[in-house]
């Protein structure tokens, strides 16, 4: 995407009168924001996941889609215009729809005590849409609804995108786990073990879009699998401490059960789930209490996305910029999130992590060190906007202080560093402490009288960098990442960090499972995080056939296909009545079907 005037393979001659501007990144591909040359419509243009674009029949299978839509029109949604392929890049062109979308939405935004009256109007509004969608044709449904494809338009209507892939995902005959870890999506499984697309599969996605905007925080596929009805109970309890009238507690509850199948019978369309949204709110009188407009919910200048009318009129058309814009920097696990609580990222303010504590240190390191790093975190404060790259000298009053910057050596105290905007961590290690008198008592530098001021600043700054904790318990042992930075693993006990928000991903790359968990650490505490990793899969055979035990379990007879397990290493039992015994190990991954299979000699 990098000519501003270009026609495409396999189009009609499309041409685009305007330098592509770049958006979002989710785990369907990449978007960008133009202009079509024909009737200077704004458009959205997604090019599609390398994976997904050339996975074998999904381009067919999304073509047929699109087709089948063609005469489909509903102002409920962004209408996808065409699909084209220039070389190895698939690309869909969609209208592009001015609102924010529901994952963009904050606490400012919507108080929690408003958050169940904006989520039943938005049900009131999505689950007729997605009625008309799949009154089209047998068969049609979303099926990769989230909060990022869900708009609140300037008018505080509903747009709803990205509406013709179910079909060709299913046929990608992924499995829940890879469904999410790829595409940010959650589905079912169907009887085989494979993720489902069906009408009950949307219903069941718009009741996580509700959860996440009613709790504020994500819906993992941990929750999707296991702890729906938990996080219904949260929501009812957060509700009722915030004083939200019952009448909208009660029905949204049915309809959450309902929608999420944790009641039977659950909604098996988006028509039921119509329906029955109607005869809850209804039943407890809340019907008239859903009027909502965007005011209401403080998006009544929602931002467009992508470019602005007004912006786009005033780029040179004849100007190819595009090659020249840096790619969003979000990667395709952020579409894990369903629901973001920060609307812009802060403002880049290279934190300082707390020394490891040592016992034995002597009192005047300890004044040393806390002076050093409050001066470090002063320093950055006030210099977090300044455009130049200054250089900062750390200094000890004990002898072999060790100076770290994001995780390297760079040398002894003094040392003098140079500080960028890519700085992350300054850490200051003090030497063995040498061995003394337990009276012993060393006195703190004296500190001058003018430096008084700074030294309450320096005070409050090292407050607001206390540290507290997480300790993830998990079955099998993962790695604990920030970004790039290793903090440590599950094996390790308590991960310390700073007090605040962090977005950790959890890993065991042997075993093929990652996922992202968003905790929030609190100063001087050290949290519990249950950890549930999803089931794996084995596939087993023998000739000419036998009785399998999996760990001393009996399970059936051969052949047995996607049978459950636990992730990490078991043992395959293999009984045959006239050919004895044999024995297997086999590693059962997240990411991919164990198989295993034995051949008894005659």
């Amino acid at each position: 995407m990098t000519n501003a005037d270009t026609s495409h393979a396999g189009t009609q001659g499309i041409r685009f009168g305007a330098p592509l501007k770049p958006g979002r990144r989710d785990g369907l591909g990449e978007r960008w924001s133009t202009v079509l040359t024909a009737d200077g419509s704004h458009v959205e243009l997604l090019e599609l996941r390398a994976e997904a674009a050339t996975a074998p029949g999904f381009e067919a299978a999304l073509r047929d889609q699109i087709a089948q839509l063609k005469s489909f029109k509903d102002p409920a949604f962004a209408t996808v215009r065409e699909l084209y392929r220039d070389g190895e890049i698939l690309t869909i062109v969609s209208a592009l729809v001015p609102g924010q979308r529901l994952s963009e939405l904050t606490p400012r935004d919507v108080p929690k005590a408003r958050r169940p009256a904006l989520v039943a109007r938005l049900l009131q509004q999505a689950t007729p849409a997605l009625a008309a969608l799949e009154r089209v044709a047998p068969g049609v449904t979303h099926g990769a609804l989230t909060t990022d494809r869900i708009l609140v338009t300037p008018r505080g209507g509903i747009c709803i995108t990205d509406y013709v892939f179910g079909s060709a995902l299913h046929g990608l005959a992924l499995w829940p786990e890879d469904l999410f870890l790829q595409f940010g999506l959650l589905a079912p499984a169907q009887e085989d073990g494979q993720a489902a697309f069906d009408t009950r599969t949307t219903v069941m996605q718009l009741g996580a879009v509700a959860l996440s905007l009613l709790l504020e925080r994500p819906v993992s596929l941990q929750d999707f699998d296991h702890g729906l009805d938990a996080l219904i109970d949260e929501f009812v309890t957060k509700a009722s401490a915030v004083s939200t009238p019952s009448a909208l507690i009660t029905p949204l509850r049915t309809w959450l059960e309902a929608a999420l199948q944790v009641s039977a019978p659950g909604y098996a369309s988006a028509a039921d789930a119509e329906k029955g949204l109607t005869q809850a709110l209804a039943a407890a009188g809340a019907a008239a209490t859903m009027e909502i407009d965007a005011s209401q919910v403080s998006i009544a200048q929602p931002r467009l996305v992508g470019p602005a009318p007004d912006e786009q009129r005033a780029i040179d058309r004849n100007a190819v910029k595009a090659a020249a814009l840096p790619h969003p920097t979000a990667d395709a696990g952020d579409v894990a999130t369903l629901f973001t609580t920060e609307r812009t990222p802060a403002p880049i303010r290279p934190p300082l992590r707390a020394a490891p504590q040592y016992f034995a240190w002597l009192a005047a390191a300890l004044a040393a060190i806390a002076i050093g790093e409050g001066a470090v975190i002063l320093w950055l404060m006030k210099n977090q906007s300044a455009q130049v790259q200054p250089s900062l000298t750390i200094e000890s009053t004990q002898p072999g202080t060790t100076v770290m910057v994001d995780g390297r050596t760079v040398g002894a105290a003094p040392v003098t560093l140079q500080v960028t905007e890519q700085t992350r961590a300054i850490r200051i290690v003090p030497a063995e402490p040498i061995a003394t008198s337990a009276a012993a008592v060393v006195p703190a530098p004296a500190v001058p009288a003018e430096t008084n001021r700074t030294a309450a600043a320096l005070e409050q700054a090292a407050a607001r960098q206390r540290s507290g904790g997480v300790t993830f318990v998990s079955p099998i042992q993962l790695s604990v990442l920030e970004g790039d930075r290793v903090l440590g693993s599950t094996s390790d006990g308590t991960i310390v960090a700073g007090a605040g928000a962090h977005t950790l991903d959890l890993v065991n790359t042997a075993l093929g499972f990652r996922m992202r968990q968003i905790v929030t650490i609190r100063s001087g505490v050290i949290a519990r995080v249950p950890i549930t990793p999803p089931m794996g899969r084995i596939s087993i055979n023998a000739q000419p056939w036998a009785q399998v035990l999996i760990d001393d379990t009996a399970i059936g007879e051969t052949p047995l296909a996607n049978v459950p397990a636990t992730l990490g290493e078991h043992l395959i039992t293999f009984r045959h009545p006239q050919f004895g015994e044999r024995r297997e190990r086999v590693v059962v991954r997240a990411d991919a079907p164990a198989r295993v299979s034995t051949t008894f000699q005659r």
